[in-house]
């Protein structure tokens, strides 16, 4: 299996989705989802960012790619991470597939679920040289 997330940054603030569904419900993660058979993952990034965050893709670059560990409905999953700019607007998120939607200042994350989604953000907070 592969999946991408969407890595969406605005001062320091990391843009992610509380899932309101098991494996890890009510935990944030970054927005995405996987990639359907035949379909690219730039592809599957764009219209997950727009059914999860309902914000639109500018444009993209790959952050990490990582396997999962501890995700039992696709154990071995490969995730394309991409860091992404979005053409502004207001969040909304999907309900059926989450409960929520905000950002969060990369310093102070909430309890993110998975493994790799917390990597990510560590990277992230390296990165940008939080302390």
């Amino acid at each position: 299996f592969i999946s991408v997330s969407a890595v969406i940054l605005k001062n320091k603030k990391a843009l992610l989705v509380k899932r309101n569904r098991e494996p890890n419900k009510n935990t944030w993660m970054f927005p995405g989802g996987f990639v359907e058979y035949g379909e690219h993952p730039l592809e599957t990034l764009k219209k997950e960012i727009i059914e999860e965050t309902r914000l639109q893709m500018a444009k993209s670059s790959l952050l990490e790619m990582v396997q999962t560990i501890d995700d039992p409905r696709a154990p071995g999953n490969l995730i394309f991470f991409y860091l992404v700019e979005t053409l502004g607007g207001t969040v909304k998120t999907d309900k059926n597939e989450n409960s929520d939607i905000a950002w969060f200042d990369v310093a102070k994350p909430p309890e993110i679920g998975w493994r790799s989604h917390r990597k990510i953000m560590e990277l992230i907070k390296n990165k940008i040289h939080v302390s």
